[in-house]
């Protein structure tokens, strides 16, 4: 998963790579102590300095456990297991559990900021922000389908699913904890 992100990350501005999970993933058997942490595929610094994730990410229905990431400075944003979903990429059929995503703002449990499809994903896990979080995507102008959030969210503008949605979201359900300090939504703040 690791080797992935680095390849991802270092391809260019848009990187066209898929992945298909085999098996369950764990990265950390216990948060704490000093967990392995985790760099999000794709990220954006600044219009200079982005990597937009554009290929296909199948979970297969495999499970990944206990990613880490703890970064509430500025460059702390932007995260989740993607950063930023181009209009092309597509993440379907993964489970994120018993994780924690914790950052400055526009946090996502399985991706920050969504330009493409989300299908089939469910967050267990902790999703925070001293901003925007989203217990699935934090800031979604694509499609959002067929996802559950049973995870804790908390941020400002706080959404189950989304924090924010100028996308489609079809189908989804939170089941899980959302508190927030301005726009706050059990599916969408």
């Amino acid at each position: 998963l690791y080797w992935f992100a680095e390849l991802v990350n270092t391809s260019g501005d848009s990187a066209v790579l898929d992945a298909v999970l085999t098996a369950d993933i764990v990265v950390n058997e216990s948060l704490t102590g000093t967990p392995r942490e985790w760099t999000p595929i794709g990220y954006y610094k600044k219009s200079t300095d982005k990597v937009y994730y554009s290929g296909t990410f199948d979970g297969a229905g495999y499970t990944i456990h206990g990613l880490y990431y703890d970064n509430t400075n500025y460059n702390g944003r932007n995260a989740g297991l993607f950063g930023i979903l181009d209009s092309n990429g597509v993440v379907q059929n993964l489970t994120l559990a018993d994780s924690v995503i914790n950052g400055a703002t526009d946090i996502g449990g399985i991706v920050s900021h969504n330009y493409g499809d989300v299908i089939g994903c469910t967050q267990s896990g902790t999703v925070t922000g001293i901003g925007a979080a989203g217990g699935i995507v934090c800031r979604n102008f694509g499609l959002v389908e067929d996802c559950v959030n049973n995870g804790t969210v908390t941020g400002a503008a706080t959404g189950g699913i989304a924090a924010e949605n100028c996308g489609e979201l079809v189908s989804c359900d939170n089941a899980g904890s959302v508190s927030g300090t301005d726009s706050v939504g059990g599916i969408v703040g």
